[in-house]
């Protein structure tokens, strides 16, 4: 995350051993610290160094400060191996002169309170990667013929995940104070934070070379918040609009898929909104369930920052996607079908998105 002369995040490598293991290392600390994902089930974190183990605590020989289960499979032959974390945070700057070099892909820097997640994700020989999809980073086929696959997406932080990544001590130890005083850098850290199922992830941050704002520290562990309203429907709807942008810029245009996926995305727009509070009751009652347009007035009632009579195309959407015909679905009896040009909608569907992100907070 960054360039290969200025700020930028730690750099993280993943590579395999010839029987199906993967590893997981931030480059400059490959020979020292890394994820080993074995083939044999046995999932760790570790340091290199037997004697750097001993000196945190580690049991008897073994290097390893954390150990873990295989995340169970999401999906047949698809299993979660691991996450690493980038937060705008961990953005800084390394030695003078120093420069990255190597087959390494960089993703631009975030704005302020945005996170950068990166999957890492496992999959039998049986399994077709679509390297086309959104959000595909790079693939990796071992000699096993299993796959790694690299995934990236990008979300705003948290409130729980910005309090626990600057809940931290101040550091006070010697050598980190002669790097300050010797380096015009910032010093590079990570936290390694347990998810309620058991999942890793790593979250990449730095110790800035004035100041100790952001440190290693041991943290209360973390809970998943449960899936729900309004975070389920705006997810839905931010995934599903890179669809909205790829139907669009098609040719010839695919009207009715970009109609139905337009559709679904300010469906889940405003029930995002209309359920900021938690609850998605009063969007889930059957005369309002679909209707785009019903939903629509809902929302400005409510003061989400749009015109008051919702555009043309959203009621053209409205009439095709709500029931009991669902015309854009079914088509039963229908002969032609009407569907909105592509834009403006796909600009302005664009912007009613951040206007939701803005303000859901």
């Amino acid at each position: 995350m960054g360039t290969p002369v200025g700020p930028r995040s730690s750099t993280w490598r993943v590579w395999a051993g010839g029987d199906g293991s993967v590893f997981v290392a931030q480059r400059r600390l490959t020979n020292e610290l890394k994820v080993s994902l074995h083939a044999s089930g046995d999932w760790r974190i570790e340091f290199i160094d037997r004697r750097t183990a001993h000196r945190i605590g580690a049991p008897g020989e073994d290097r390893a400060f954390d150990r873990f289960q295989p995340t169970p499979e999401v999906l047949p032959g698809v299993r979660h191996g691991v996450s690493v974390l980038i937060p705008w945070l961990a953005l800084g700057l390394l030695p003078t002169g120093t420069r990255e070099s190597g087959d390494i892909r960089w993703l631009p820097p975030l704005a302020e309170g945005r996170v950068c997640i990166i999957d890492l994700i496992l999959t039998a020989p049986t399994v077709e990667v679509d390297d086309k999809a959104p959000g595909f980073l790079a693939g990796l086929r071992l000699r096993t013929g299993c796959g790694v696959v690299l995934r990236h997406a990008t979300r705003a932080a948290t409130p729980e995940e910005m309090t626990a990544w600057t809940k931290v001590q101040r550091i006070d130890d010697e050598r980190v104070r002669a790097a300050r005083e010797t380096e015009n850098a910032d010093i590079k850290a990570f936290l390694v934070e347990v998810m309620s199922d058991g999942t890793r992830r790593i979250v990449d941050l730095r110790v800035p070379r004035h100041g100790s704002e952001l440190t290693m520290t041991t943290l209360e562990p973390l809970r998943m918040k449960p899936a729900g309203p309004p975070a389920t429907y705006f997810g839905v709807a931010e995934n599903m609009m890179r669809g909205v942008k790829v139907l669009a810029a098609t040719s010839p245009l695919p009207a009715l898929a970009l109609a139905i996926v337009a559709a679904h995305v300010l469906e889940c727009l405003l029930k995002a909104y209309l359920s900021r509070g938690g609850s998605d009751a009063a969007v889930r009652k059957r005369d309002v369930q679909h209707d785009l347009v019903a939903l629509w007035a809902m929302a400005v009632a409510q003061g989400l920052r749009v015109q008051k009579s919702p555009p043309d195309w959203v009621a053209r959407l409205g009439a095709l996607h709500k029931g009991p015909d669902f015309v854009l679905r079914y088509s039963t009896g229908v002969h032609g079908i009407v569907s909105p040009a592509a834009e403006p909608m796909t600009a302005e569907l664009a912007a009613l998105l951040e206007t939701v992100r803005g303000q859901l907070g």
